[in-house]
């Protein structure tokens, strides 16, 4: 669990072990990249979440094993490693939560909550005594004239996660200018 897997639809779990063989050796073994790069050249049919392997080429793939000592040797220290790497992915991404989260921390620091009293000279307007809102006007698609020149164009697929958006990977020629509804600089 929480390790990517190699199966087929119904899955193919590794049983039957050998006494002389050890099963945390083994799993990370078949997470290497010397089995891996077998694995994944042995796939006969692969959708986005699964890769299908057939069982008996998955038991055709050579692997090095050693002695039943360096196997138990070897999955101490990959057991204590992959610990570390572990901890240390957590404590990442406790760090980026926290550094996600400063933004709207200093935004609060700056700008009172509708709550707090007002600093003096600053007063409570609404946004539409300060600006006006426009709606935009998408130029048709299907019409090459309108698209590729220097008048960038931004849309709603321009927004998904984020909030705001500085730059646009689309552009409009004079033509498609002319269709669209072209707002002032700094909007």
């Amino acid at each position: 669990v929480g390790y990517q897997q190699i199966c087929s639809t119904e899955f193919i779990p590794l049983t039957n072990w050998r006494d002389t063989y050890r099963v945390d050796f083994f799993t990370w073994l078949m997470r290497s990249p010397v089995v891996r790069e077998q694995v994944d050249d042995s796939v006969v049919f692969s959708t986005n979440s699964r890769q299908r392997i057939r069982p008996q080429t998955l038991l055709e793939i050579h692997i090095p094993l050693p002695p039943l000592e360096e196997q138990k040797r070897i999955a101490a220290i990959l057991n204590k490693q992959m610990a570390a790497v572990e901890k240390a992915k957590q404590a990442s991404e406790e760090r980026l939560e926290a550094a996600e989260a400063l933004p709207a921390a200093y935004l609060r620091d700056v700008f009172p909550s509708s709550e707090d009293e007002l600093p003096a000279g600053w007063k409570w307007v609404k946004l539409g005594d300060v600006c006006d809102v426009v709606t935009g006007n998408t130029p048709r698609k299907t019409n090459p004239n309108y698209y590729g020149g220097d008048m960038p164009w931004v849309g709603p697929i321009f927004l998904g996660k984020q909030k705001f958006v500085y730059e646009s990977q689309i552009h409009l020629t004079n033509e498609g200018q002319k269709v669209a509804r072209v707002v002032p600089p700094g909007s």
